[in-house]
């Protein structure tokens, strides 16, 4: 995203452990996914503070990072918006206890 990477590995670790701890514990463990798609206008301002936030999540961003993504979001905005189209897949571990 804007040439900044997202770091969502521990996002996946976490998954993985859990699935593990389940396991391990004589549980059958279950995965169940969804794909969901939509699609969001925000305004210019509002979106720069959202994505600032989003990726300042796995890390620090840079003076020139912060900058990069602001004059994208500038580029792609039309009449002060910015559409943004996403794809995701949402995965859900259960088991019976």
């Amino acid at each position: 995203m804007f040439g900044i990477e997202q770091d969502t590995k521990a996002l996946d670790a976490t998954l993985a452990y859990a699935f593990d701890l389940a396991w391990f514990s004589g549980g059958e463990p279950k995965l169940a996914y969804e794909e969901q798609n939509w699609e969001m206008e925000t305004p210019l301002e509002k979106a720069i503070e959202t994505y600032r936030l989003r990726l300042s999540s796995s890390h620090p961003l840079s003076a020139d990072e912060l900058f990069a993504m602001r004059a994208y979001l500038e580029r792609i905005s039309e009449n002060g918006v910015v559409r943004e189209h996403t794809h995701t897949t949402i995965a859900a571990l259960y088991w019976h206890v």
